[in-house]
């Protein structure tokens, strides 16, 4: 009944050529092919198999097959300075879903993405409602944002900022927006975590179980 989306984007095709994720992926492309035109159109007939499901796509299909029929609440949640996926790709997502964003955002003013009322972050599942409500929240992380190259081109795998920057992975252990999860499972009601600042962190500080001198995931514990 209900979707949540965690440091989600659109399209495959775009992202792919902004995101160091892809690094090796493009490597092997460019072994194999002469041109990077020819790369382009790889991806672009790659692209072609995900339309039906991503985004716009998925939302295209759901309002034929549903009819007049309510379409799950979704949460999406996105790191302000996420070089994974880029935070372009996430707004692109939240504007294909026609979304709302929570009015204490830390990003103001997000091309078609309005400030969503009171009454629908209030609303428990709109179960009995047509349509659905999707409303995008976004944690700004202020030194990988700051960090990142305003121009959005790709970072290189080995860049310094791609190393330290762990905002793609630290999201989900941000107790704010776990709150806000948990709420939207438990209730359906999406809440606003932003207020008061809730929505700014310094760094991107979290638990990783692969980087053997990181601290243990007790350490990172939400206050009750």
């Amino acid at each position: 009944e209900r979707v949540i989306l965690g440091v989600p984007g659109i399209s495959l095709g775009f992202t792919m050529n902004h995101s160091p994720a892809f690094g090796t992926f493009e490597m092997l492309l460019t072994c194999t092919f002469l041109h990077r035109r020819h790369i382009r159109i790889i991806v672009s007939i790659m692209q072609s198999s995900w339309d039906a499901v991503e985004g716009a796509g998925w939302l295209a299909s759901q309002g034929a097959a549903l009819s007049g029929q309510h379409r799950p609440p979704v949460l999406l949640q996105a790191g302000l300075g996420d070089p994974v996926i880029p935070n372009f790709a996430s707004e692109s997502l939240a504007r294909a879903f026609n979304a709302t964003v929570v009015p204490h955002n830390p990003k103001k003013n997000i091309v078609g993405v309005p400030v969503a009322s009171k009454s629908t972050l209030q609303s428990p599942s709109l179960i009995s409602q047509p349509g659905s409500t999707v409303v995008l929240t976004e944690v700004l992380y202020t030194h990988e944002y700051a960090a990142l190259r305003d121009d959005s081109r790709p970072l290189p795998e080995d860049s310094h900022i791609r190393r330290v920057n762990h905002v793609h992975f630290c999201l989900r252990q941000n107790c704010n927006a776990m709150d806000q999860l948990a709420t939207f499972v438990n209730s359906g009601v999406i809440v606003d975590p932003c207020a008061n600042g809730g929505c700014v962190v310094d760094h991107a500080e979290c638990y990783m179980f692969w980087q053997k001198d990181n601290t243990r995931s007790s350490n990172w514990t939400c206050p009750a």
